[in-house]
């Protein structure tokens, strides 16, 4: 499972994963989930695992927000095209 920090976060994507393209984002002890933005669809959150404050979460979305388009790149590497 390759994964990558961005902005203080561990950020992984899993290679047998299914679609639609996601990343998982871990925040302390708890995991979030996000959707990726294709064809412009929004960003979402799909998934909390674990208990996170609502900021934390935020941040994450930002985050995943400023770099939908590498993690989409990367999620296309793992996994071809969407």
């Amino acid at each position: 499972m390759p994964s990558r920090r961005i902005g203080g976060l561990r950020v992984w994507i899993y290679f047998n994963d299914h679609r639609p393209p996601h990343v998982h984002v871990q925040i302390g002890n708890s995991e979030v989930v996000f959707s990726l933005s294709v064809d412009g669809e929004p960003i979402g959150i799909r998934e909390i695992r674990g208990n996170v404050k609502n900021g934390e979460v935020v941040r994450a979305l930002e985050m995943v927000r400023q770099n939908n388009d590498s993690l989409l790149e990367w999620w296309r590497e793992i996994h071809g095209d969407c």
